[in-house]
This record gives C-alpha cells, sequence and structure tokens, in this order.
C-alpha cells in the first residue's frame, strides 16, 4: 500500500545464504559477549568459518564460541554443515534467553544429542549417531 509520508518498507528476508566466502561476515551476525570477528576465522579455510572454541556452555556467563543470527520468522528451516576437525562438539543452537536454549549436537565420537535447557536446568531430548567426517544438519524450528 502506498500513502504520503509513509516510508518504503523492503520485504522480510525469507532466505537466508552465507558461504563463508567473504573477507568478513555479514553484519547479520552475532556472539553472546563478544563479537564473532574475535573467535571466527574465514581465511583458514576458505568457504568454512572455523570458530575458537572455548570451555564455557551456551548457558555460562562467559564468552562461548557460538555465532548466531535473528530469525524473522517462527517457522523456520534451517541447513549448516560443519566439521569437526579438532573440536569436542558442533551443532545448532536455538537460544531463548540467557538460561534457555536447545541445542542439537554432534560430539567427536558422532554421539548427535539433542538437549533442552529451561532455566538452566538440561534435559536430554534425543539421542543417536551419525559418521562424523562430514554432517548435515537440515532441521525445520516452529516457536
Amino acid at each position: 500500500m502506498i500513502a504520503d509520508g509513509v516510508p518504503d518498507q523492503l520485504p522480510r528476508v525469507t532466505t537466508i545464504r552465507d558461504d563463508s566466502d567473504a573477507d568478513a561476515l555479514d553484519l547479520g551476525w552475532n556472539a553472546v559477549r563478544w563479537m564473532p570477528s574475535e573467535f571466527v576465522d574465514l581465511a583458514a579455510r576458505p568457504g568454512f568459518a572455523r570458530l575458537r572454541a572455548t570451555r564455557d556452555e551456551p548457558t555460562d556467563v562467559g564468552r562461548t564460541s557460538f555465532m548466531g543470527r535473528r530469525v524473522a520468522a517462527d517457522t523456520s528451516q534451517i541447513t549448516v554443515r560443519f566439521e569437526l576437525a579438532g573440536a569436542l562438539r558442533a551443532g545448532l543452537l536455538l537460544r531463548t534467553t540467557e538460561t534457555g536454549l536447545l541445542e542439537l549436537a554432534v560430539h567427536a565420537d558422532g554421539r548427535v544429542r539433542g538437549v533442552l535447557v529451561d532455566d538452566g536446568v538440561p534435559t536430554a531430548v534425543g539421542e543417536g549417531h551419525v559418521d562424523v567426517d562430514y554432517v548435515e544438519v537440515n532441521r525445520g524450528v516452529e516457536a
């Protein structure tokens, strides 16, 4: 709708794709308690974002290696590809508060684990096993 005095609105972004092949991270990426540029390396392996690990868990008050993106819709389809390459675990994290999150992680031994954390209390919601040489996670999220 066009109306005098009302600025044009850009349509809501429905597709976000980042192949980690730029010189710097897109400004849409965020982190908790530090900037992604402080722990994400795009030059180590072109086409990949290498995160420097920390010992902090996602619910710790510290600097976790968490690279986040605000999701603009209540329902989203998310695909991520990652390598563990020396990491203890990697995966997806749906963070709702400082002490509330849903983590889907692949561990170095191939164990896949889903954990729901509510008010800092973790509850396992599922477990399985995958080949850790190459992992692709494709999951729908509904709020």
